[in-house]
């Protein structure tokens, strides 16, 4: 068993605390199916056999949450690109308005720019990010085999790798 305050904050925005305890989630030493001692604040290795609850467990019993470093917010559409393709510029305008209007009401100036750079990645399959320093968020958008979504978050020094602008 090793100790939860070992653990570092890497690039990942996520971290666990039951109010007492809290970790990062680093992946390069546990994953939701660790197991923990809370009590103890004490992980298993992945090779350590033990009987404590995983992270998923406990957060199902209630007794850790998970939480992020960063602010996020999430806006999902069930549509696909075969939905999206058939819908006229205007119908594309007021989708991509609604989206910014969302994302306004929930903190994030996201820029018309940023939303058609990911719309139209999105449209061609590829996952797309794209890094507004001027107004302090990243937006990402999985690709276009996903529903549409879009994710902005606040920038952050430990996410530089990845809150950059890109289609991939």
């Amino acid at each position: 068993m090793k100790r939860l305050e070992e653990l570092k904050r890497n690039n990942d925005t996520r971290y666990f605390t039951n109010g007492k305890v809290s970790f990062p989630l680093d992946l390069s030493k546990i994953t939701y199916a660790s197991r923990i001692d809370l009590e103890h604040a004490m992980y298993a290795e992945r090779d350590e056999e033990c009987d404590y609850p995983t992270i998923n467990e406990l957060i199902a019993s209630g007794s850790l949450q998970e939480k992020s470093y960063i602010k996020m917010c999430d806006i999902d559409y069930e549509k696909y690109p075969a939905q999206v393709r058939r819908m006229d510029e205007k119908q594309i305008d007021a989708l991509l308005k609604r989206v910014q209007n969302k994302f306004k009401a929930n903190g994030f100036n996201v820029t018309l720019e940023a939303l058609v750079h990911n719309l139209n990645a999105w449209l061609l399959d590829y996952k797309s990010g794209y890094l507004d320093e001027a107004n302090k968020y990243h937006l990402f958008t999985p690709c276009g085999c996903n529903p549409l979504s879009f994710r902005a978050s606040e920038l952050d020094e430990h996410c530089r790798d990845w809150q950059t602008t890109y289609e991939a």
